[in-house]
């Protein structure tokens, strides 16, 4: 993932044909963001259409739900 990774029913890197609004996931300073244009919530809360992820988390929406897990060791290019 470069700066951000789109979900979405068409001209998306990861196209979901079943979805009417498109999911975006994006980097920002902290970790990874969350902008959706539906209803969702993060591990149980309801977010804006726009806030950060947790390392660790479950999103609901409308069309989608997914799990986030932080991995063990962060690895590193060299």
């Amino acid at each position: 993932m470069a700066d951000n990774l789109v979900l979405g029913p068409k001209q998306a890197h990861v196209t979901i044909p079943d979805l009417t609004k498109s999911l975006v996931l994006f980097r920002h300073k902290d970790g990874l963001g969350l902008k959706y244009a539906g209803k969702a919530t993060i591990n149980g809360q309801t977010v804006p259409s726009r806030g950060p992820l947790p390392a660790s988390a479950v999103v609901v929406g409308e069309e989608i739900s997914f799990a986030l897990e932080p991995v063990g060791m962060r690895l590193v290019g060299g």
